[in-house]
């Protein structure tokens, strides 16, 4: 490396100036190579490469553990670890080292979503590193994140506090509860060997002091644990004092909590029988089921259970039932159905209705598993399961069976079954009666069944609409409050041939794109009518069918009639993300709601999805009324540029509103880069006339060489001047998908 005496000067006696680069020092290559990672992985620091960054910077802190005294890199070692830390929490790296201190483990637990904090902070109770202040701040992060984790994290800390002898502040009656006292009893363990005298003390004053404040479940816990082994036979009698009275009772109560936690974990019959047994002899039927508030059962089963006269069949068929359906709930319906035919098998004999009841719980998990996973179960195709939809059905009509009616969510489940595998003509011979979830599905398949001819559905939709409408009607309640004021509420009318919550359900477990596309359309024209707005009107299939005008929509709610519409439009999207006319439609929408941004979005992803990314015509998805509702989100997001260009597009060029966005001095969007996406000549002279007015002549000659491009000559055929527009149109369209989707 060359120094000041390296280089020569100039001076009167010379002609030119020597230097002698022989008197420069020489810079060992570990130097070099160090100076050069730190500058590289700066760089990819920057360029948010983290991967490589932290590379770079490990190698450099390597060879810097080597270098003694530097002469060539300047290289700040604090910076340079800094570094490190901050690549690997980036990146949420696994720490490589071995020998990393306790804060460098927690920070990158802390970026890995705190993975691991227990075994450090286990490891921080016997070397004691962690400042207790740091541990706190600790415990309020993770706090935020609101699962078992925290609580944990608090016990750990407590331990801590009690071994240096500080005062806890926690509460301590619930913390220690069920298996959280088992781990803190664990920690405690751990921690003593490791204990000084004085830090075994404060743990044993602490235990002591537990053991008087807390229930008896923490006495009995603590003399069957490891940590009864730490004391000795004076301070044994100690702990015992004043508990030797109740221990009869307390070991009834041990035995009752370990049959309750093997309840709560067994998924097996013929185990859950067998603990059962063992239950009833130490629990009565009511302190079994309220076990789990997770075990629920409906109520006709509930009332069913009254019939058995054996404990142990009324306690193992509720257990059954209603383990089945958390499994449901979890979609793991094969270990669902076992447990549901359990039941059936326990009762079958007893009681005829209950067995009904349980199977109709089974037809309900096969229905669920259906609408969730597409097929039915391996027993049962798609046939036989029609069978039973259709058995269900009929038994709301049988005389004979009118004291066992499927619950409204089985119905429900049925009727939005028979809907997605195109039952129309079965569901709409049937009679509703008054039976609303009946009726309804009655009156969409009498529409779907007859399209895509509009004339004769004309009647059907009608009858659809009036009861869409009824199920949206609200009333208003007057209510004086306290101060009395009076408040007018809004209630859900009870004209409606089912709750909306239950038409939310339904339309929520469409599949079929035809009942979809059919029920968008319904509410889209809904939703349209009542906002009354010329300039947000939403397109839709099928929107010829409905009504254009509203007897009484002052008693429509609007709000929970877009809700609905925002819901079937997500529901649909997410059976098919691609479909170009539900695009369109939620695209509408966001407009119509002033989300430009996200009306764009959707608007090019119908475009692209229809035509193959741009490459084949798009006047079935673009019309003149999508083209006006971009320029009016583009001039709205001013993206200028990208105005004047979607002006071309229009049917009549709109050449004032092109001029007047290219006026405009404050743009968004890339400006100049979509000059080659215009073909029309009249705008691109006004280009150039505009940059040779402001003195842009960079931009002119852009412009010019536009303008003299072959294929935009007036001379040119139709087809050729055809294929330059549609060239044009598409490049101009894909970079608008690459920026808005």
């Amino acid at each position: 490396m060359p120094i000041m005496a390296s280089f020569g000067t100039l001076s009167e006696t010379t002609n030119s100036i020597v230097h002698n680069w022989e008197l420069g020092l020489t810079i060992p290559n570990r130097e070099f190579i160090a100076q050069i990672l730190y500058d590289l992985g700066s760089f990819h620091f920057y360029q948010e490469d983290y991967n490589r960054a932290n590379g770079c910077f490990t190698k450099c802190d390597q060879l810097m553990s080597q270098i003694s005294e530097a002469t060539y890199c300047r290289i700040d070692i604090g910076r340079l670890k800094g570094y490190c830390r901050a690549c690997q929490q980036s990146e949420q790296l696994e720490h490589p080292g071995q020998n990393d201190t306790l804060f460098e483990k927690v920070e990158i637990s802390r970026a890995n979503s705190y993975k691991g904090l227990l075994l450090i902070l286990h490891e921080d109770n016997t070397k004691q590193e962690l400042p207790m202040s740091y541990r706190t701040t600790l415990e309020q992060d993770v706090k935020t994140i609101g699962n078992d984790l925290y609580s944990k994290v608090c016990l750990n800390n407590v331990l801590r506090l009690a071994m240096e002898g500080q005062t806890v502040l926690a509460d301590l009656d619930s913390l220690l509860q069920g298996e959280r006292m088992l781990y803190f009893l664990q920690l405690l363990f751990q921690v003593f060997n490791y204990c000084s005298e004085n830090q075994s003390n404060n743990l044993k004053n602490f235990i002591w002091y537990l053991n008087n404040v807390l229930s008896d479940n923490f006495y009995v816990a603590l003399i069957n644990s490891d940590v009864v082994k730490l004391f000795n036979e004076d301070e044994r009698k100690r702990l015992d004092s004043g508990h030797q009275s109740k221990m009869p009772v307390i070991a009834s109560q041990l035995t009752a909590i370990d049959k309750e936690m093997e309840l709560i974990v067994c998924n097996d019959p013929n185990d859950l029988r067998r603990i059962l047994v063992q239950s009833c002899q130490l629990m009565d039927y009511k302190q079994i089921i309220s076990i789990s508030d997770n075990w629920t059962i409906p109520k006709e089963i509930r009332y069913g259970l009254d019939s058995l006269p054996r404990m142990v069949d009324k306690a193992l068929t509720h257990l059954l039932v209603a383990k089945a359906r958390n499994l449901v709930n979890l979609h793991d319906f094969d270990k669902a159905q076992t447990l549901l035919s359990a039941a059936d098998m326990a009762v079958k004999d007893i009681s005829y209705k209950l067995s009904k009841y349980i199977r109709m719980e089974m037809l309900l998990c096969d229905l669920i598993r259906y609408h969730t996973v597409g097929i039915s179960t391996d027993e049962s195709t798609v046939q036989e399961l029609t069978k039973k939809v259709k058995t269900c059905l009929i038994s709301l009509h049988t005389v004979g069976h009118k004291d066992i009616l499927p619950r409204p969510e089985i119905v429900g489940q049925c009727i939005v079954f028979m809907l997605n595998i195109q039952e129309w003509l079965y569901l709409g011979n049937m009679a509703g009666g008054k039976n609303g979830l009946i009726e309804i599905g009655r009156l969409i398949s009498e529409v779907c069944k007859t399209l895509p001819t509009i004339t004769s559905t004309r009647k059907a939709a009608r009858e659809l609409w009036d009861a869409v409408l009824q199920i949206f009607h609200v009333q208003n309640q007057q209510k004086r409050t306290a101060s009395g004021a009076t408040n007018t509420l809004q209630r859900e009318s009870p004209n409606g041939l089912i709750p909306r919550f239950v038409f939310i359900q339904i339309l929520q477990r469409l599949k079929d794109p035809i009942l979809l596309t059919l029920m968008i359309s319904c509410l889209s024209k809904l939703h349209s009518t009542l906002r009354d707005d010329i300039t947000s009107q939403i397109a839709s299939d099928y929107v010829t069918l409905w009504p254009t005008a509203l007897g009484s929509s002052g008693m429509v709610s609007t709000e929970r009639v877009t809700d609905a519409v925002n819901m079937v439009l997500q529901r649909a999207l997410l059976v098919n993300p691609n479909h170009s006319s539900w695009l369109r439609t939620q695209a509408d929408i966001c407009f119509g709601n002033g989300q430009y941004s996200s009306a764009m979005r959707y608007y090019l992803q119908g475009g692209l999805s229809s035509s193959s990314y741009f490459t084949e015509d798009t006047s079935l998805i673009f019309d003149n009324q999508t083209y006006r509702n971009m320029i009016k989100c583009c001039s709205y997001l001013q993206c200028h540029t990208q105005v004047a260009v979607l002006c071309q597009f229009l049917d009549e060029v709109d050449y004032t509103t092109a001029f007047k966005s290219l006026q405009e001095r404050q743009c968004c969007d890339a400006m100049d880069s979509y000059y080659d996406c215009i073909w029309d000549l009249s705008i691109l002279e006004y280009l150039t006339h505009l940059h040779t007015k402001r003195g842009e002549l960079n931009k002119r000659q852009l412009v010019v060489e536009m303008i003299g491009q072959l294929e935009l000559n007036t001379n040119n055929s139709a087809e050729c001047q055809q294929m330059a527009i549609r060239k044009r149109k598409s490049k101009f369209l894909r970079s608008m998908a690459k920026q808005y989707t």
